[in-house]
């Protein structure tokens, strides 16, 4: 800001507290607007100004979308009667950042303060603040879609319906996908719209993001939700979801449920060593269910089933099961795990994984037994040793 501007303000903020009864801050520049690269950083200087008493200990602060990326180099300051100080706040903008024009405020706050001999502290609580405008350039790598939307065919009344939106983002920004969505009943009457911002997905990620919709004021039946999704005003996905509202008296009974993930360890697996299957069951059904987690492994001919603590789920809800698996010996394991639930079970998810050999093995009666391996490093070793000593015995002879 040139001499002339500051001038200006602060004739302004002069003439402005002279009417007030009451000691006031000043804060300048009024607009503080920048042009930073992705990834880059600088030094952003504003100036704080009192009139007749003492501002002491005034606390600086930062808020909005540039909130994160401002650090004071003090986080307070004091100033003298009918005088000014500047102070520094410093700028990093994260190399994640999408290019785009961010905003928010930095605000300086006085604390009232009782007169003391020496000095007079404000007298009243203040905060004024003035807004930040960064625009952020620089080549950036875009890519990314929304892969699926999804929304339970079925949820019991009074249950929030949870749409779950997939999105890929192969970019080297974070994006934040928008979404509108209109719940419409079978009368084609609008009964809910909602407009929001879903939760940011990092660069070179995949997540699963999810919007509750209220339902407490529906009655049963069926209905539909019109859903688009955006990012920077291009359209990522659009379509027409359809769903059921069933009571907890409902005689119709639809049992539906997939396994949603299953996580294993896939390698480097030691004889006696913990490991653990994880998944995760979605009820897609009218009727809630008791769930259950099944791990079958099959290793030499040993077949072992590890079954994990049942769950009830609800309609359009979901559930996370875990079992713990040790294998006995080393070798190549087959396995598959599934859901059961309401007198039937989810498809299979079959896999398979190594467990390596070790120096020494346990048993099924506990005891140490050598092997395979290990011995047979041992006779290459002591083949080595006998050559050796034959080799050196024909020297001697010759020598003899």
């Amino acid at each position: 800001m040139t001499g002339r501007r500051y001038a200006a303000v602060w004739i302004a903020f002069l003439l402005l507290t002279n009417h007030q009864a009451v000691a006031a801050l000043g804060l300048g520049p009024g607009i503080t607007k920048i042009t930073v690269n992705r990834g880059n950083q600088t030094d952003l200087m504003f100036t704080a100004m009192t009139d007749a008493e003492n501002a002491d200990n005034c606390t600086l602060s930062s808020d909005g979308e540039i909130k994160e990326w401002l650090t004071f180099y003090r986080t307070t300051i004091s100033i003298s009667p009918n005088s000014q100080t500047n102070f520094k706040a410093h700028l990093e903008v994260p190399k994640d950042t999408p290019n785009g024009v961010y905003t928010g405020t930095v605000a300086i706050t006085s604390k009232p303060k009782k007169a003391s001999s020496g000095f007079t502290g404000m007298s009243v609580l203040q905060t004024i603040g003035v807004k930040v405008i960064i625009e952020i350039t620089g080549p950036e790598k875009s890519g990314y879609k929304i892969t699926q939307v999804y929304a339970p065919p079925w949820i019991k009344s009074g249950k929030n319906v949870s749409v779950e939106f997939t999105v890929v983002n192969s970019g080297d920004t974070w994006i934040r996908p928008f979404a509108e969505i209109e719940l419409v009943d079978s009368a084609m009457n609008s009964r809910y719209n909602m407009t929001r911002g879903l939760v940011k997905v990092q660069p070179s990620a995949e997540d699963v993001l999810t919007s509750e919709i209220p339902t407490d004021a529906l009655s049963d039946g069926e209905y539909w939700l019109y859903v688009n999704t955006s990012w920077r005003g291009e359209q990522l996905w659009s379509g027409i979801l359809k769903f059921n509202i069933v009571s907890e008296n409902e005689t119709q009974e639809i049992f539906s449920g997939s396994m949603l993930s299953l996580d294993y360890a896939k390698s480097d697996l030691k004889p006696g060593e913990q490991t653990s299957i994880k998944s995760e069951f979605r009820n897609s059904g009218s009727s809630t269910v008791n769930a259950t987690m099944v791990f079958r492994v099959r290793s030499n001919q040993n077949l072992d089933e590890v079954r994990s603590s049942q769950k009830t789920v609800e309609p359009g809800e979901k559930a996370e099961y875990a079992v713990a698996y040790v294998p006995k010996t080393y070798g190549f394991y087959e396995a598959e795990s599934f859901i059961e639930y309401g007198n039937t079970r989810t498809e299979s998810r079959r896999f398979a994984f190594t467990v390596i050999a070790e120096k020494t093995t346990v048993d099924s009666g506990g005891a140490k037994t050598e092997d395979k391996t290990y011995w047979q490093v041992a006779a290459v070793v002591l083949l080595l040793i006998i050559c050796v000593a034959v080799l050196y015995a024909k020297r001697g002879r010759r020598k003899g």
